[in-house]
């Protein structure tokens, strides 16, 4: 990502500027870093994903298929920024169809029809190498892209409350179906009169392949190895909780649970919503499922215990507050080294053991949450996706590196803010070991590896780019000069946005931008992009010509300069034609639209080292 700030400077006036063709000499700037952030390209084709449903609702706001209350869109939504083109679409069908779809689970062959999966069950090392066996030399990226609390839903019968929460022996016992029964067996339970917990108890679990049920069998599993609890496991001859975590194998452990004499029914609903829906409709009822979905459902949840036994403590999955899960802690999660920056690649990272299942974490945070992944290629015509593979390449790398694991407003991180998510961890140095947002982009930026990219050789660095644009119109334009000035976050991407932020008395003229921007491809693409409908308006006398929003552009020409690598900067040179403007006012040479606008182009771009917001040592900038 970069992020750019500022500094112009006009020149003085030229003894003569002809009519027909006046240069426009245009300082290319952006905005203050406090509110920076990549900007989505809208580039690509379309793209399809499936998988996990407990981002089933964080991919209906992101993507623009959100359904009704109690949910909201905080921001603009990726539909929303690039309007008809690209889209996005995802399935929610659960985490074990989605791995099946990259191979990851079973054997054939990779699912072209989806360019990304969803899992809460991140793929294993064996995993991901069976699903690199069919991808050619392409590598299987793991993105975390939210994080939110793995609820437990009850519906009791009248006159029967719980009191602080569930305790951990009484939730495993629950679960495994034959310590306790009935509602009155619970230790927290409180009755209005006596025998209103004296109810039968059914359990209602996911009838597919499930990363929500792979998260919360683990939970149940930390919570006979951790803390000390006399539980006996799921029981009726099914080994470990651990055991039946799994989501692939012929035996199907993360379908099976306790069903021998004794147990209590177990009802089956496909998907976290179904699952919701089954408790909130069914009395005397207990399930598992994504907090977005026992809310989207209305389906009750109750708290965990999140203390020693001694003066239990309970957190509640929901902060009602603001609408988002209490899954904040920053040491929730490590992230493995494969996966920071500076210390591994970010490619085929095993994310399989990193858990949110902390039952001793106290305070008022919920002991249950989980990571919910994204996965894609780094290469798609390895991977075997045909003549679109530079698209869908191209679109996958936008959506999930531009927007999804962007925190600025109007994009991801923040548009799931309100909608009982939490946005994911960012505590610490990029590169450290609980930043799993700076890992996630990371991982994100690994999807473009056969595109153009831009790089610096240190993160984060300031970039600075003398430049000298010409704009040519029938009826002339002013001129101007500046300097701008960038900081990175990233060390390489593929598209730099250049928003302009001036309104500057120009001679000949005067330039109003109107929040419109540039970006430059380092494949040599160029876009002027405005929003709702603005233009850059130039205006000499009572001529005015305005530049509206316009995509699609070639001609930026890069050359690598330097005597050393830690050196090196970039001229940007060349010529985008054919640019659409229309003139406007009595002294107008053409009046009304016109299509021949030219800009030539003459950059030099540098890096420096940032320290503390003052430029270090020159350091490498270069385009590959």
């Amino acid at each position: 990502m970069f992020i750019f700030r500022r500094t112009l400077a006009t020149t003085g006036a030229r003894a003569t500027i002809p009519l027909a063709v006046m240069a426009l000499v245009l300082a290319v700037g952006a905005i203050m870093a406090s509110s920076a952030a990549a900007s989505p390209m809208c580039e690509g084709a379309n793209i399809k994903g499936k998988g996990a449903s407990l981002q089933k609702k964080s991919q209906e706001i992101w993507t623009g298929h959100l359904a009704a209350s109690p949910f909201t869109t905080s921001g603009t939504g990726y539909d929303e920024v690039c309007g008809a083109s690209p889209t996005v679409t995802y399935e929610s069908t659960g985490s074990g169809p989605g791995l099946t779809a990259f191979r990851f689970n079973g054997a054939g062959e990779i699912n072209h029809e989806y360019q990304y999966i969803g899992s809460d069950d991140a793929p294993t090392a064996a995993q991901i190498t069976h699903g690199q066996e069919v991808a050619g030399t392409a590598k299987a990226v793991i993105i975390p892209v939210t994080q939110t609390a793995i609820s437990v839903m009850v519906n009791l019968p009248s006159g029967c409350t719980i009191t602080g929460g569930i305790t951990w022996l009484d939730l495993n016992k629950v679960f495994a179906g034959k310590e306790i029964t009935k509602w009155s067996q619970l230790s927290t339970k409180k009755e209005a009169k006596a025998g209103d917990c004296e109810k039968t108890i059914s359990r209602v679990v996911r009838s597919e392949g499930s990363g929500t049920t792979y998260q919360f069998k683990n939970y149940l599993s930390v919570l006979e190895t951790t803390t000390g609890i006399t539980a006996a496991g799921p029981g009726c001859g099914l080994g470990t909780w651990a055991s039946l975590r799994a989501i692939e194998g012929e035996e199907k452990p993360n379908i099976t649970w306790p069903e021998c004499e004794g147990t209590t029914t177990v009802l089956r609903a496909a998907g976290g919503g179904g699952v919701a829906a089954k408790v909130a409709e069914t009395a005397n009822t207990i399930g598992y499922a994504a907090l977005p979905d026992a809310k989207g459902k209305g389906a009750a949840t109750v708290s965990l215990q999140n203390g020693e036994p001694l003066g239990k403590t309970y957190g509640a999955p929901d902060n009602t507050t603001n609408s988002t899960a209490r899954c904040t802690a920053a040491s929730t999660y490590e992230v493995p080294e494969g996966g920071r920056k500076g210390v591994g690649s970010g490619e085929s990272v095993d994310w399989s053991n990193v858990f949110g299942a902390k039952p001793k974490i106290g305070g008022a945070n919920y002991p249950l949450c989980a990571l919910t992944y994204d996965i894609a290629w780094t290469d798609y015509a390895q991977a075997g996706y045909g003549g679109e593979s530079e698209n869908y390449e191209k679109a996958v790398n936008d959506y999930l590196s531009s927007y999804v694991t962007e925190s600025a407003t109007g994009q991801g991180q923040e548009d799931i803010k309100g909608n009982w998510y939490s946005e994911l961890p960012s505590s610490g140095e990029p590169g450290s070991a609980n930043n799993v947002l700076d890992a996630a982009k990371f991982a994100a930026s690994r999807v473009s590896q056969k595109l153009s990219k831009f790089h610096t050789d240190w993160d984060p660095a300031i970039l600075t780019a003398e430049q000298t644009d010409t704009f040519t119109f029938n009826n002339g334009g002013p001129q101007c000069t500046g300097e701008s000035e960038a900081t990175t976050t990233n060390t390489t991407t593929v598209t730099l946005a250049f928003p302009l932020s001036y309104e500057a008395a120009c001679v000949g003229g005067t330039v109003k931008n109107n929040g419109c921007e540039y970006r430059i491809r380092a494949n040599g693409g160029f876009d002027i992009v405005c929003s709702g409908g603005n233009k850059i308006e130039f205006t000499m006398g009572t001529c005015t010509v305005k530049v509206p929003g316009q995509s699609g552009k070639t001609g930026a020409l890069f050359a690598n300069n330097g005597v050393t690598t830690g050196e090196k900067d970039v001229t940007v040179t060349g010529t985008i034609e054919k640019l659409n403007y229309e003139e406007v006012g009595g002294t107008c040479a053409t009046p009304g639209a016109q299509t021949n606008g030219i800009l030539h182009l003459n950059w030099t771009i540098k890096a420096y080292k940032d320290e503390g917001g003052t430029e270090g040592a020159q350091v490498g900038f270069l385009v590959t």
